[in-house]
C-alpha cells in the first residue's frame, strides 16, 4: 500500500489531473499527498500543446524525483495522450526526451507510472463510464470540459483495478498497459 507515499502528477490538462487523482486516492493514496507538478498543465485556450507540455517538462520532473526518492517514498505519475500516434511511439518520445537531457532511463524500480491512453484520456473514461466496447481509434468521444469532475467514477475503477491487479474484460490495449504503469505507484 502507497501509505506515506507522495505523488507528483505530470500531466497535459485539467481532465488528466483530476484523473490522475481521483484513481491515486482510490489506490490508497492520502488526499494531502497527491500533487500537481511544479509545471502544471497548459492553460486552457493558451495554444499550447498538452503533449508537448509532458514531453518537455518530463525529463525535469524525473529528474527531481529521484533524489527525492532516494530520501523519501515518492511516486511520479506521467499523463500524457498517444494522439496520432501509438503507446509505444508516444513513449519513445518520452524516452527521446531524456536522453536529449542526458538522464538515465526510466529504472524497472522506480515509481514512475507513464499513462498513456491512445488518442485521449475520454477513451479510457468512456470504457467506464458506459460500460462498452471503446474504439481507440476514435478520437471524438465526448469532452467533460468544465464537468472533469464527472469522469471520477471511471478514475476510481481504474484505481481500484491497479490495486487489486485485476484487468476488465474487453479493457482496450492501452488501457491494460495503463493499468500495468499504474501499479509502480503501489
Amino acid at each position: 500500500m502507497p501509505d506515506g507515499v507522495q505523488a507528483i502528477v505530470l500531466c497535459e490538462d485539467l481532465q488528466g489531473w483530476v484523473f490522475a487523482r481521483r484513481m491515486l486516492l482510490a489506490m490508497g493514496y492520502e488526499n494531502g499527498r497527491i500533487r500537481l507538478s511544479r509545471y502544471k498543465y497548459p492553460a486552457k485556450g493558451g495554444g499550447g500543446s498538452g503533449e508537448q507540455h509532458v514531453r518537455e517538462r518530463y525529463p525535469d520532473e524525473l529528474r527531481a524525483y529521484r533524489p527525492r526518492a532516494a530520501r523519501t517514498k515518492t511516486t511520479l505519475v506521467v499523463l500524457t495522450d498517444a494522439d496520432k500516434l501509438t503507446v509505444p511511439q508516444r513513449r519513445k518520445t518520452l524516452e527521446d526526451a531524456l536522453e536529449k537531457k542526458a538522464l538515465a532511463p526510466r529504472g524497472p524500480e522506480e515509481r514512475v507510472a507513464l499513462l498513456v491512453p491512445k488518442w485521449e484520456i475520454e477513451t479510457w473514461i468512456h470504457f467506464f463510464l458506459d460500460g462498452t466496447t471503446v474504439d481507440e481509434d476514435r478520437k471524438d468521444y465526448p469532452k467533460y470540459e468544465d464537468h472533469e469532475a464527472d469522469a471520477a467514477p471511471a478514475a476510481e475503477t481504474f484505481g481500484q483495478h491497479a490495486r487489486q491487479a485485476t484487468t476488465p474484460a474487453q479493457a482496450p490495449p492501452s488501457l491494460v498497459t495503463g493499468l500495468i504503469e499504474a501499479r509502480r505507484a503501489l
